[in-house]
């Protein structure tokens, strides 16, 4: 595909008008639960933050917390860490935005993986993919 000088087109768009008859694969953003702020509220690992219910209790406990709106379920899930304090810039730079999924959302810098180029594969020479390593039960980066 070759662009003119006139078009204005860019390779987010290129790509994206590729996939949109699936829209499994389009690139669509994901609202965050913190009601679109980016803000998530404040966290501090040493500090479980558990409420052990009882068998015996938990009937009493989920009808408590479906009172009011269900007030007490979004309270607590809003308490839930998210994470937003790690940095994934290398995924949202303009040259690596077109391969993330969802528009808001890109591995995070420290665990991402990078892949191995070919230079006989010139369209397909980058190091970016939107993928995250994740640890095993016995061992570090056992799964992506």
């Amino acid at each position: 595909m070759t662009m003119g000088a006139t078009e204005s087109t860019d390779l987010y768009t290129t790509i994206n008008d590729t996939v949109k008859q699936d829209a499994l694969y389009a690139n669509v953003e994901v609202k965050n639960t913190n009601g679109g702020t980016g803000a998530t509220p404040a966290f501090d690992p040493l500090i479980p933050k558990t409420c052990p219910v009882s068998i015996s209790d938990l009937g009493t406990h989920v009808a408590s917390y479906h009172s009011d709106t269900n007030a007490a379920f979004n309270q607590q899930y809003q308490g839930l860490y998210t994470g937003d304090d790690l940095r994934s810039t290398v995924g949202f730079s303009d040259q690596n935005k077109p391969f993330n999924r969802f528009k808001n959302i890109a591995p995070y810098d420290e665990n991402m993986i990078i892949l191995q180029t070919n230079a006989s594969l010139e369209k397909c020479q980058r190091e970016y993919i939107n993928a995250t390593y994740i640890d095993g039960y016995s061992s570090a980066n056992k799964f992506i």
